[in-house]
C-alpha cells in the first residue's frame, strides 16, 4: 500500500495542474474576444445605420416604425423611436471591452408609465469554434444583423428585455 502522503502530493499536483490549464485557457478566450467584439461592435453599427434607413424608405408614412440612432462617441449611441405619442423605450447602447459586454440601458417613457430605467448586460463568449456569441438570458446573438433586429423591435415597440 502507498503513502498516503504521495497520494495526496500527487493530488494537490493535479489539481494546480488543472486549475494552470483552466486560466491559460480562459486568458486564451479573453484576448481573442477582446480582438472580435470591437469588429463586432462596428458591424452592429453599420448594421443599425442600414436598417433604420431601410424602414424609413420602406415604411415611410409609418412613423411609428421608425427610430434614429444619435453616435455617443466611439463605444456607445442611443436608439430613439420616432413616434411622438405613447409608450417610449429609448435605448442607451454602450460597448464595454473590458467587461467583454454590451451593455443596454432601457428607459421607458410614457403616459402609462412613471419614467424607468432598467440595465441589461449582454454579455460575450466564445462558440466551440471561437466565433463570438453575445448571450442575454436565453436569447445567443451570434450576427450584428441578429442583434441590430431586436435592438430597433424593441425600440419601436416598446417591448422590454427582461423576458
Amino acid at each position: 500500500m502507498g503513502d498516503w502522503i504521495d497520494d495526496l502530493e500527487r493530488n494537490v499536483k493535479d489539481r494546480e495542474t488543472a486549475q494552470l490549464e483552466k486560466d491559460k485557457i480562459r486568458v486564451y478566450k479573453s484576448k481573442i474576444i477582446s480582438a472580435k467584439l470591437p469588429i463586432f461592435w462596428k458591424e452592429l453599427n453599420e448594421q443599425i445605420d442600414g436598417d433604420c434607413a431601410k424602414i424609413k424608405e420602406r415604411l415611410p408614412d409609418k412613423i411609428e416604425y421608425h427610430c434614429r440612432k444619435e453616435e455617443g462617441g466611439a463605444n456607445s449611441f442611443r436608439l430613439i423611436p420616432m413616434k411622438d405619442r405613447g409608450p417610449l423605450c429609448v435605448l442607451d447602447v454602450s460597448l464595454n471591452i473590458d467587461g467583454q459586454c454590451i451593455n443596454v440601458s432601457e428607459q421607458h417613457i410614457g403616459a402609462r408609465y412613471s419614467p424607468r430605467e432598467q440595465r441589461i448586460e449582454i454579455s460575450a463568449e466564445l462558440s466551440e469554434n471561437n466565433g463570438l456569441l453575445l448571450r442575454y438570458r436565453h436569447d445567443v446573438y451570434n450576427t450584428a444583423q441578429a442583434l441590430s433586429q431586436d435592438l430597433i423591435k424593441r425600440c419601436i415597440s416598446n417591448k422590454e428585455m427582461d423576458g
